[in-house]
């Protein structure tokens, strides 16, 4: 039964989720020291850091597909609290078995399965619970919970990789707190009685939503973009700052990450007015934001411009995943919604993660050199187009009545 009490509580929980969304942010403030300790290139540990985002969209397609077998038999919360679990177990992987490089790629792997299992998995559970109005609003906190998380694990990681290479990784232990909460308060399973409600509205207006729909594809796609743009950022910050402008240290680049998460936790508390208001428009708005913020990076020649640069690109995080994310809702239902947001929450973001520096930090290099600063700008430019295109396709979409959610 659904109480205001029980409700309350389950979106505090979704919401103290999202703040674990992001583990590897606590790893991103270490890679100088990474590359010093294994004695490995840049591109080369920024592979094996990405090696979770290229497990992770299997591992969201396998639970997607698991759990609509099911049919109910296996509650998502227990898939959750398995992923979540994940997490913990690679910490400790890390903490005890990390003396060859080889070893990252392993548990970086376990983090992979960890995130495809209770990401996408949790967006799922948050679309089952909630209706229209309720989803748009919880879609801007969870992204605001996501950033503040990050700007926790990002400093804390910053600072403990001052004091050891893999001090990023001791942060994951915040898992087990989260765990607890999930066994407390997730439901074992949605109402039968809304699900079948749910699907008997959308029958009787014509509309079969447990079908997949090709417009959660499209926002797929531009998540995936934006991810392999916008990873950039956060990727080349420690070696830019440390290595280039020497301008700091890891525990600097934990900060600046942090700021960076302080602009995605800003823009989520206003995203439900702007997203209200734009619509889909928040898709290429969030292009125009990371291009500014990529430019304030490739011309900085201060920590001031650095953390502008990076609070901006925050930013624009949390105008373009919930926006796709509550526009995906407009198209699923209950048995329809773990595999949309399998794309949404794990493949796109993933896949885009991943390929981000096997794409752009060759491809930089050889046209620009191994400075930063090109590399940033370059990206800029990239964004400025694919805001330009996007702009251009949301018109399209909008006045051709393939859009959901303008009247």
């Amino acid at each position: 039964m659904k109480t205001k009490t029980n409700m309350k509580m389950l979106k505090l929980t979704i919401l103290v989720i999202a703040m674990f969304q992001m583990p590897t942010l606590a790893i991103s403030p270490a890679i100088s020291k990474i590359m010093s300790q294994f004695g490995k290139e840049l591109a080369t540990v920024q592979t094996a850091l990405q090696i979770p985002n290229l497990i992770s969209p299997f591992a969201a397609i396998l639970s997607s597909i698991i759990v609509a077998k099911s049919k109910g038999r296996l509650p998502k919360k227990y898939v959750i609290i398995f992923g979540l679990g994940c997490i913990v177990a690679a910490a400790t992987g890390i903490v005890l078995f990390s003396t060859q490089f080889w070893t990252l790629y392993l548990w970086g792997a376990l983090i992979g399965i960890a995130i495809g299992l209770f990401i996408p998995t949790t967006a799922s559970l948050m679309m089952d619970s909630f209706d229209e109005d309720g989803v748009r609003v919880i879609s801007g906190q969870q992204t605001s919970f996501i950033n503040i998380g990050g700007i926790i694990m990002s400093i804390l990681g910053g600072l403990l990789a001052d004091v050891i290479w893999f001090g990023g990784y001791l942060t994951f232990y915040f898992g087990v707190p989260i765990i607890i909460l999930c066994v407390i308060f997730l439901p074992a399973r949605t109402s039968a009685k809304d699900a079948v409600s749910t699907e008997t509205e959308a029958k009787a207006a014509g509309e079969d939503k447990s079908k997949f729909n090709w417009n959660v594809a499209f926002y797929g796609v531009c998540i995936f973009f934006f991810m392999m743009c916008s990873n950039v950022s956060g990727t080349n910050l420690s070696v830019y700052v440390i290595d280039q402008l020497k301008i700091g240290t890891a525990g600097t680049t934990g900060y600046i990450s942090a700021v960076q998460m302080l602009g995605g936790a800003c823009s989520g508390m206003l995203f439900s007015k702007l997203s209200s208001r734009f619509r889909d428009y928040m898709i290429p708005i969030a292009f125009l934001t990371l291009c500014v913020g990529f430019t304030v990076l490739g011309t900085a020649n201060s920590l001031v411009m650095v953390f502008i640069g990076a609070f901006l690109t925050g930013s624009a995080m949390s105008m373009c995943m919930p926006q796709c994310m509550f526009s995906i809702s407009l198209y699923v239902d209950e048995h329809s919604s773990t595999f949309a947001n399998a794309i949404s929450s794990s493949i796109a973001p993933s896949l885009g993660g991943f390929l981000s520096p096997v794409i752009f930090t060759p491809l930089t290099t050889a046209l620009f050199g191994k400075a930063i600063s090109s590399r940033y700008l370059f990206l800029a430019c990239v964004t400025l187009c694919l805001c330009v295109l996007l702009f251009v396709i949301m018109t399209a979409r909008k006045k051709g009545g393939k859009a959901k959610g303008w009247s």
